[in-house]
């Protein structure tokens, strides 16, 4: 094409020829859509049933698992028809009960406190979170949110993430409607 003489009326019939693709395309994309959308509605009714039912045997595991620590006390936890269950330590939260208190002590203890505070002198959890228990103390912070946490977690495939998903949005539903 390039190098030879270009008309419209060539550049018209590529443009005919391109949109024609293109509408072809379109047509194939939206059959697609239409075919993915009645394949939703035919199962999304039965899904949404197997959603309930399915959190509700995790919840029920749940609770086996909180009322019975004690056989998740050596290993934590133990995988069951490839679902891992037990207890894990929670990663906890820095919760600092009286800012402008816990900024005077680190200036009073630490002679960089500029590494513990940032510019608008609010206490840097990143660096505090480096403290040992002592210092932590020493300072009015607590780390909260360490104790136990249920297990319950599948292998990671596509499907089980997107079925897990489903079923924290379906406990979440049922926890908010309690």
């Amino acid at each position: 094409m390039k190098g030879e003489k270009m008309e419209i009326k060539k550049i018209e019939e590529l443009t005919a020829r391109y949109a024609e693709a293109r509408g072809v395309l379109a047509d194939e994309v939206r059959e697609l859509e239409d075919a993915i959308e009645a394949l939703r509605k035919l199962h999304l009714p039965r899904i949404k049933r197997l959603i309930g039912d399915a959190g509700t045997k995790r919840e029920e595991l749940a609770c086996a698992i909180e009322s019975h620590p004690e056989l998740f006390e050596m290993p934590r936890t133990m995988t069951f028809h490839g679902v891992k269950v037990g207890l894990q330590k929670g990663k906890g939260a820095i919760v600092i009960g009286n800012e402008p208190k816990t900024i005077a002590l680190i200036k009073k203890y630490y002679d960089e406190p500029k590494d513990y505070l940032t510019i608008v002198e609010r206490v840097s959890r990143t660096q505090i979170a480096k403290l040992s228990a002592t210092e932590l103390k020493r300072l009015d912070i607590k780390i909260m949110g360490t104790d136990d946490k249920i297990v319950i977690q599948p292998a990671d495939s596509e499907i089980d993430k997107l079925v897990e998903a489903l079923l924290k949005e379906k406990t979440k539903d049922m926890k908010e409607a309690a």
